[in-house]
C-alpha cells in the first residue's frame, strides 16, 4: 500500500475528502496504478505523523505542466479545464497552481495525476 504524505497546508482537505487527487513525481521503484490503496498522511517520518484517510486509486494520468500549459496524457488543456484540475488540486487559481510547482520543482514540471 503506497503511503502519499501531504503538507499541513492540504491535510484538513484531504482529511475531509473535499482534496481527492495529487500531483507528484514519478516514484522510480513501485510506481502508483489504478487499484492501489494508498494511506494519504501528514507529518509522515515524523513524531507527529497522523493518518488522514485510506483510498483506492482510481486513475493515474501523466502529467506535464509549464509556464503556460497543462497536460494530461498528451492532451492539452483548455483555460478552463486547466483551472478546474488546479482548484480540485486545492488551489486557489490556475496562477497559484503554476507558481507552486516552479518554487518546488522548477518548469517544466513532469510527473503524475493521482485520483481516489
Amino acid at each position: 500500500m503506497p503511503a502519499i504524505n501531504f503538507s499541513e497546508r492540504f491535510a484538513g482537505a484531504v482529511e475531509t475528502g473535499q482534496k481527492r487527487t495529487t500531483i507528484r513525481k514519478v516514484r522510480k521503484r513501485r510506481p502508483i496504478v489504478a487499484g492501489d490503496r494508498l494511506i494519504l498522511y501528514t507529518g509522515q517520518r515524523t513524531k507527529h505523523a497522523r493518518k488522514l484517510r485510506e483510498e483506492c486509486c482510481i486513475n493515474v494520468r501523466d502529467v506535464r505542466i509549464t509556464k503556460y500549459s497543462l497536460q494530461l496524457n498528451d492532451s492539452m488543456k483548455t483555460f478552463a479545464e486547466a483551472e478546474a484540475i488546479a482548484r480540485d488540486d486545492g488551489f486557489q487559481s490556475l496562477a497559484e497552481f503554476v507558481l507552486w510547482f516552479d518554487d518546488l520543482y522548477g518548469l517544466p514540471f513532469e510527473g503524475v495525476h493521482i485520483c481516489w
